[in-house]
């Protein structure tokens, strides 16, 4: 299963570089789309121009000029494309994100069940020993009370010859 999963995530991505290519065209040749991502294109060159100014230790505004119509369709053009590849892989991130969650998951509960048969399995031993360790002790028990009882009589045999000993040495 994972095979296939993999399979079909790479086929995606090799998908998703051509596709990107008829998107860009899209974006391109579209009325509503168009002027927008021209819009875009300036704007990320006027936030490039600065940032590379402001790692040059450039200071102060300059004028940054506005790119050519054919460039900025270029640029945007880029932009779609890269943006279409950029919005396949985070979906396949979050994709394979939710099937691993689900996972584990799936092998939380496995091993919760398990860790549960594990209890219940030992507490049915510990009272199968309790059970057994209780018919020995009342067997212990009844044969000491046996034992108890021989100890008396031979006490009480004891007791009386030495009654009757004793009775003897003093009638005579």
């Amino acid at each position: 299963m994972a095979f296939l999963f993999k399979a079909f995530t790479l086929t995606i991505r090799t998908a998703a570089k051509p596709l990107a290519n008829r998107f860009e065209r899209y974006v391109v040749n579209h009325p509503t789309l168009r002027p927008r991502v021209i819009q875009l294109a300036q704007t990320l060159h006027a936030i490039e121009i600065a940032i590379s100014r402001g790692a040059e230790g450039k200071t102060g505004r300059a004028f940054v000029g506005t790119m050519t119509e054919e460039r900025a369709l270029e640029s945007a053009g880029k932009i779609a494309s890269e943006g279409f590849i950029l919005a396949v892989g985070i979906t396949i991130l979050g994709w394979e994100y939710r099937r691993q969650a689900g996972k584990d998951e799936d092998k939380k509960v496995r091993e919760e069940e398990s860790r549960r048969r594990l209890v219940l399995e030992c507490k049915e031993h510990s009272q199968q020993q309790l059970m057994a360790h209780q018919v020995v002790l009342a067997s212990m028990q009844a044969r000491m009370e046996g034992l108890e009882e021989q100890v008396r009589a031979m006490q009480e045999r004891k007791l009386q010859r030495s009654s009757s000993w004793s009775l003897g040495l003093m009638g005579r």
